[in-house]
């Protein structure tokens, strides 16, 4: 996959494609990259995204549809606010301080939906917290690609799947978040 790296400082811009959702995505020799990456040409119906970096454009095989996985920030202000009252701002801000993850395709916000208890109207408080660990918004791409991936920590499971069976902890997540940015994962 590409897209920037999730943990301190990002993906390598350019850094080769590799197309299997659920593979780590590779990282630069310094760890260090450009801009966080944005969708410009749009996606195809196999989630494939053409992302734009610093050095080039890059193919993404997201691991979503992001036309049926994700909502709008609209969609976002009819879950979470407790009056019903539509504000995308809402979402924005959320997104703005790491408690969601948004992905920039073209120039509006999807909201993936397995970040959001829709019974309680609130976002997952587990998927809250990781996200504010990783700071999803400085690198959204690489927050995605973190939840699809199989961890070893928690037997090789992906951190969506235990989330959404709601299995996964906040200390689970302190404990990969943790052994990332040692570059053990």
């Amino acid at each position: 996959m590409a897209s920037e790296s999730r943990i301190g400082g990002g993906r390598a811009a350019g850094a080769p494609v590799r197309e299997r959702p659920g593979d780590r995505a590779p990282r630069s020799a310094s760890g260090l990259a450009g801009p966080a990456p944005t969708v410009t040409v749009g996606t195809d119906p196999h989630g494939q995204v053409e992302l734009e970096t610093a050095t080039g454009n890059l193919t993404y095989a997201s691991p979503l549809s992001l036309s049926g996985d994700t909502i709008s920030s609209t969609e976002v202000s009819e879950i979470l606010s407790p009056s019903g009252n539509v504000n995308r701002a809402l979402a924005n801000a959320k997104r703005k301080a790491h408690q969601l993850l948004g992905l920039k395709v073209g120039n509006q916000y999807r909201y993936p939906l397995f970040q959001f208890d829709r019974e309680r109207k609130q976002i997952r408080p587990v998927a809250e917290h990781a996200n504010r660990l990783m700071e999803c918004d400085l690198d959204p791409w690489g927050t995605l690609d973190w939840w699809f991936t199989e961890n070893p920590l928690i037997g090789d499971q992906r951190p969506v799947d235990r989330l959404t069976a709601h299995m996964l902890t906040e200390a689970e997540v302190e404990l990969m978040v943790a052994a990332e940015q040692m570059g053990m994962d």
